[in-house]
């Protein structure tokens, strides 16, 4: 509850300071929404050519790629620029003065940094999201709100999760960051579109290995009703949490043995 206190000084501190430049706070966030707005577009465009993929409409890929997107802005608000950090703050040395001050180096660093970029994903996924759910055939329920709430939180660890895990491997590999981080999104941009119309090994891949497919793709299955696209076992639809907590906890065991390799190369 402490850093959850400090953590939210921070955030207003530093709005106040991006806010005495407005116009360049504002056209920050605009930028991404104007970025995204064009791949709901790309993806209309498809759309509208074949009407669906693989037995999923517009709507239904506009959901599904919502989650992902909203999930995404979620945990780069948080977590982004602090592990894009590290590479400058290992190969310097800078990490060190995480280490010396009394608090845990992993949320004094988080502490430190907020990315207002993100703001533009989480409002333009929330506007297409609410679209979406006026289109969508659903039936609401006070416990598919709570799951959908569930999922979204289940989501946003993966996401973060994979952005610690890049962040990390600048303590074994310094200037690796950039690279693993444009990896992982050209991975993460498969599951724009429902997975089950990839060959076997990337469904494999987005599933057990790096676990993309549990952002979106199997949870949309449950609140869009599509048992008929079954590419694995039914429950993954519900495994979205449980995914989402386990691979946070194998970040930040990453994340601690990182830290300990750590040797300090600053002057």
């Amino acid at each position: 509850m402490e850093s959850l206190i400090i953590y939210l000084k921070f955030i207003s501190i530093y709005l106040k300071c991006r806010l005495e430049y407005r116009i360049a706070f504002i056209l920050d966030i605009l930028m991404p929404i104007f970025s995204y707005s064009i791949n709901y577009l790309t993806i209309s465009i498809i759309l509208n050519r074949f009407s669906s993929i693989r037995g999923w409409d517009f709507n239904q890929i506009m959901f599904l790629y919502t989650i992902n997107l909203f999930s995404y802005g979620l945990s780069g608000v948080i977590l982004y620029t602090p592990m894009r950090s590290l590479d400058n703050l290992v190969k310097n040395g800078d990490f060190d003065m995480f280490l010396t001050k009394p608090m845990n180096p992993f949320l004094h660093l988080i502490n430190r940094q907020f990315e207002h970029i993100f703001i533009g994903h989480l409002i333009l996924g929330s506007i297409v999201f609410f679209i979406c759910l006026g289109k969508l055939n659903i039936t609401w329920s006070v416990l598919k709100v709570i799951w959908l709430i569930l999922v979204l939180l289940g989501a946003t660890l993966i996401q973060g999760a994979f952005m610690i895990i890049t962040g990390s491997l600048s303590f074994f590999y310094t200037n690796s960051t950039s690279v693993a981080s444009s990896i992982l999104n050209s991975l993460r941009g498969f599951i724009d579109y429902p997975i089950s119309i990839y060959n076997k090994g990337l469904k494999i891949l987005l599933t057990f290995v790096l676990p993309y497919g549990f952002i979106s793709f199997y949870p949309s299955k449950y609140f869009l009703n599509k048992s008929n696209d079954e590419i694995f076992h039914h429950l993954f639809q519900y495994a979205t949490p449980i995914v989402g907590i386990l691979l946070f906890i194998l970040s930040y065991k990453i994340w601690l043995l990182g830290v300990n390799n750590y040797k300090s190369s600053g002057s």
